[in-house]
Order: structure tokens, then C-alpha cells, then sequence
């Protein structure tokens, strides 16, 4: 009896610590929407090591610093960033910290880190800071490979490196109606590309996109498809435009707001950039797409539910008397989901080709992203 114990005490603790090396997702307790959440750790080592393998990524974005230097950040948590981290580690006691934002809905940060015999995970060991300002024990929100991130750690790549893409990536199935024809033309890589969310097309038939966090693209599709990063300053563009021989770009990352873009000397490149209208918004529920109006004479944008109105509207197609009364209690989103956002919410503004003639005209959106218009 004595022998079978001692067998089963060995088994437990090796299954313990098994556990105890896979990373968890963990954040901060109470609201985690639309806000920052920063992390602490130590790590001892008895000697500084060779190589120290780190990968890492954070629902939304993160900054890491070891030993208060600056190690590395990252605003696309669809690709973690993977790298050696053993030049900032140090013999006895090292300290870490993750400065992470979360820009609506689940928020969720995850970390590995392989010294020598020493691995450091994220779980709740780990430090967070509370809103006041005091420092709490994290939560563990879900195992590594639970949804909605699953096996995010396997899309990895070091910085400046680009990761590796499907040799036979998956088609999607695309029903069209009597006459129309779906052909794929391009994958966009992630890792060097990011993610495309805005597309117009120019004069030439070209398409131009925009990453979401990073740069302007231009796609050539004939006779072969060919992709260039246009040389511009404008980055972070949710929606664009072409119309009125310029390009019209909604930036919602960084200097967030309305741009035009113009080609003056007949290059073939955008070498006059102006900043039309300031927006104070707030990433993915921020400012989004540009529509060119039926006439042709005046652009629609479109701001989601964390964007503010701007002051500079001249003109407005509906009451500005609006209140917060309700006849029943207010339902506010149970996971804590923009409940400090109040009215007006998400709006579509009119403005003129030169931004100066602004006119509001509907809002009370959650988080539209897009717009048109019907045949009537």
C-alpha cells in the first residue's frame, strides 16, 4: 500500500508541473474593455544564459520591457512576435513588465519564455495592475489553444521577419448570382502585410488597400497581380477612397482622422499629404470607411461607437437635444463591453471634398464599419 502511494505522489506532482509550463491567457480583474492593463514578473536565473527563446502576443496590443529596456511591441495579436531575448537577461533576479491595451471586447495577454532550465509562463503568478492603480494577482482567463485565440502561437514571427505562408492555402467558397465570377487573386501575408480592412480603386483600375496598423498598399492586377507599398507617411487606414483626383484615407490607428492624398507633379506617387479633419477615436470602434455620394459631389464617413463627434460638424440633419433617459433600467453589456460609452454613439457625416463643409447626418450606432446607398 505504502509502495502504490508513493508511485501516485510522483505522478501528481510531474503532472503538476506539466500544467504549470503551458501558458494561459490572463488579464486583469473587473472591466477589461477598452482599457490598458500592465503586468509584472521576476524571473531568477543563476547565470545569464545563452539563448532565451520568448514568444508572446496580447489581444490587442503590447509593449515588453526586461530589466526596464525596452525589448519589443506589437499591435497585431494575430501574429506574435518571436525572438531571444538572452542579451537583456541577467544572472539573479530579472523583472518583467508588459504595458497591454485591449481596444474592445475580449482582451486577453500570453507569454512564454524558455532560459536555460527555466521556463516563465503567463499564469496567475503574475502581477496586474488594477485601475486605481494598485497591483493585483492576474486572472487566468483560458488555456493556451482555447478559443477565440486558438494556436495563435504557430502564426509566430521574429521581428522583421516574415512567417511562413500555406503552400495550398484554403479557398473560400463564394456563391454568386447568374453572369459573376469569383477567382482569387492574391493572399495578403499577414506577417509583412498585415490585414487589409480598406479598398478602393484608382483612375488606372488598380486597387489600393490599407493595413489596419500598418501601411497604404497599390495592386496591380494586369497582365500579372503585382503589390507595392505606396511611400507615404499616412499609416493605420480603416477606409478608403478615390475620388475628386485624390485619395481619401480614415486613419484609426495613431494620428486618427480624415487624409487626402495627391499626386501634384504626375509621377505616379502621392507626394501631398493633408490632414482634413481631427478625429479623437479609439481603434476598432473607431473611424472606419469613406463613401463617395450618389451625386459624386460629397464624401460619407463613417465613425463607430468610440469615435467622438467632432466639433468642428457645421450642420446637423437631426436634434442635438439628445439625453440618457430611459423608460426601463438599462441593460449595460454583461462582460463590461464600452458600458462608459454613451450617447451618440457611431455616426455618418456628409463633408465636402476639402473637409471644411462637415454636416452630421444620422448616429446611435453600436460599431458600423460600412455604408451604402440603395437604388431609391
Amino acid at each position: 500500500m505504502k509502495h502504490h502511494l508513493i508511485h501516485f505522489t510522483i505522478l501528481s506532482l510531474f503532472c503538476l508541473r506539466a500544467f504549470a509550463a503551458d501558458p494561459m491567457w490572463i488579464w486583469k480583474a473587473g472591466t477589461i474593455a477598452s482599457e490598458e492593463a500592465n503586468f509584472k514578473t521576476t524571473l531568477t536565473l543563476k547565470g545569464k544564459p545563452a539563448k532565451a527563446p520568448l514568444i508572446i502576443t496580447c489581444d490587442n496590443s503590447f509593449k515588453l520591457s526586461i530589466n526596464g529596456k525596452k525589448v519589443t511591441a506589437s499591435k497585431n495579436w494575430e501574429t506574435p512576435v518571436k525572438m531571444d531575448v538572452a542579451k537583456f537577461l541577467q544572472a539573479g533576479k530579472n523583472y518583467v513588465l508588459v504595458e497591454a491595451d485591449n481596444e474592445g471586447s475580449i482582451a486577453g495577454f500570453i507569454m512564454s519564455l524558455k532560459a536555460g532550465k527555466k521556463k516563465l509562463v503567463t499564469n496567475k503568478s503574475w502581477m496586474a495592475q488594477s485601475h486605481e492603480g494598485e497591483w493585483h494577482q492576474a486572472v487566468e482567463l483560458k488555456k493556451y489553444g482555447a478559443e477565440p485565440w486558438g494556436n495563435v502561437f504557430n502564426q509566430s514571427a521574429g521581428p522583421g521577419q516574415i512567417a511562413k505562408a500555406a503552400n495550398s492555402p484554403k479557398s473560400i467558397p463564394v456563391t454568386t448570382l447568374p453572369g459573376f465570377k469569383a477567382e482569387k487573386i492574391y493572399d495578403v501575408n499577414k506577417a509583412s502585410q498585415g490585414s487589409w480592412v480598406g479598398m478602393t480603386v484608382d483612375p488606372k483600375g488598380r486597387l489600393i488597400t490599407t493595413d489596419q496598423y500598418g501601411g497604404i498598399y497599390r495592386v496591380t492586377l494586369n497582365p500579372k497581380v503585382s503589390v507595392e507599398r505606396l511611400k507615404v507617411n499616412v499609416s493605420g487606414g480603416h477606409g478608403a477612397l478615390y475620388a475628386f483626383d485624390s485619395l481619401y484615407i480614415m486613419v484609426g490607428e495613431g494620428k486618427r482622422g480624415l487624409y487626402r492624398l495627391r499626386d501634384t507633379n504626375g509621377d505616379d506617387q502621392y507626394d501631398k499629404e493633408e490632414y482634413l479633419i481631427p478625429l479623437k477615436a479609439g481603434g476598432e470602434h473607431g473611424s472606419h470607411s469613406l463613401v463617395l455620394s450618389p451625386d459624386k459631389k460629397s464624401i460619407y464617413m463613417v465613425g463607430g461607437n468610440n469615435t467622438d463627434m467632432p466639433p468642428s460638424v457645421t450642420s446637423y440633419r437631426m436634434a442635438k437635444a439628445w439625453k440618457e433617459d430611459h423608460i426601463l433600467p438599462r441593460m449595460p453589456d454583461g462582460r463590461g463591453h464600452n458600458n462608459g460609452r454613451m450617447a451618440p454613439g457611431g455616426f455618418i457625416m456628409k463633408v465636402s471634398p476639402d473637409g471644411k463643409t462637415q454636416e452630421m447626418i444620422c448616429h446611435g450606432f453600436r460599431n458600423e464599419f460600412d455604408a451604402a446607398f440603395n437604388l431609391d
